[in-house]
């Protein structure tokens, strides 16, 4: 569902900077903890079964690997109402692809299909619908087999590209001050889409 429109709506138009940097930086808080495997020397695995669009899509970025059903459908959709993706997008996505496929991604606001995601070398495996799990639990059992040269293989990649909280926290800010910018007709773009959001959660439940 990504991150909480409402509650962006709501203090951009009360302009309440404290709040959307309080929550932007609790944001990072846990997309670093997942990118640094919460301090444990493993190996971080998202299974996505549902769509994940803008904050969705950050955290699963943010583990090493990523499986997910076919049908999946990823998206970025800040640059809709004026805005980008704050939370860990740009850091992530241009430690793991080339800048124009990163560009692409970030400023079209389109959907993009897993399996197109897939062929970027973003996801890792595909699963027919309902069969995820068990894809899941194939491929750890695949990578265990290897884990001292996947491990270390991840940390040397880490290590060639590092990340570091900061960078993180200064993009966020920047989304913070981005968001005290926008104007009313970008807002209203922003409740059109939390309609929609409301109106899927109704229907899944």
């Amino acid at each position: 569902m990504g991150g909480d429109l409402p509650f962006f709506v709501e203090n951009i138009k009360t302009e309440n900077v404290g709040n959307l940097t309080i929550y932007a930086h609790l944001c990072i808080d846990a997309i670093y903890t997942i990118y640094t495997s919460f301090g444990l020397p493993v190996i971080s695995v998202a299974l996505v079964e549902g769509n994940a669009y803008g904050g969705g899509f950050e955290c699963a970025l943010a583990h090493d690997f990523i499986i997910t059903e076919e049908k999946v459908q990823f998206c970025l959709p800040e640059k809709k109402f004026n805005l980008f993706p704050g939370m860990g997008a740009y850091s992530l996505l241009y430690r793991k692809l080339n800048t124009i496929d990163v560009n692409t991604i970030i400023k079209s606001g389109r959907i993009y299909k897993a399996r197109y995601l897939q062929s970027l070398g973003l996801i890792e495996e595909l699963a027919e619908k309902g069969a995820a799990p068990v894809s899941l639990n194939l491929f750890i059992k695949k990578i265990t087999e290897n884990f001292n040269f996947e491990y270390h293989h991840i940390q040397c990649k880490k290590s060639v590209f590092p990340l570091e909280k900061e960078e993180l926290l200064k993009v966020t800010d920047l989304w913070v001050e981005a968001c005290m910018k926008i104007n009313t007709f970008d807002l209203r773009r922003m409740e059109i889409l939390i309609n929609a959001q409301s109106r899927k959660a109704k229907v899944e439940t």
